[in-house]
């Protein structure tokens, strides 16, 4: 299973974000350089900054998460329980969303789709 952080990033890459691209469109109290933002998200990606609701609530402007899965994921991470929702490891959607990048037929899942409508 992939960590909350690497959810995020397959959630950018399958937008066909960089990560200077997604900085560009957060705002930040207080305020932070394009370059800052950017390095902050490269952390948080590599879970190295933890997501807090506030952190959470300023990435919600811009990446497309569920936080069901936010928080099943660091339920997992953490040793509470397994992470059991289907993600594309590559453009991060579940098996109850559509792909955004365009390349659903490449999708490679952490686990089988359990939706009828999601392809494997």
């Amino acid at each position: 299973m992939i960590t909350p952080g690497a959810y995020l990033k397959a959630l950018r890459r399958g937008a066909r974000l960089s990560l200077n691209d997604m900085a560009a469109r957060i705002d930040t109290v207080p305020h932070l350089t394009d370059f800052e933002r950017a390095g902050w998200l490269e952390r948080i990606e590599a879970d190295i900054v933890p997501m807090d609701l506030s952190t959470l609530a300023v990435l919600s402007r811009v990446y497309p998460f569920d936080i069901a899965v936010i928080f099943e994921l660091e339920r997992h991470r953490s040793g509470i329980e397994e992470a059991t929702t289907p993600l594309c490891i590559l453009c991060g959607k579940t098996d109850r969303t559509k792909c955004t990048a365009g390349h659903e037929a490449a999708c490679r899942w952490t686990a089988p789709p359990k939706s009828a409508g999601a392809t494997a």
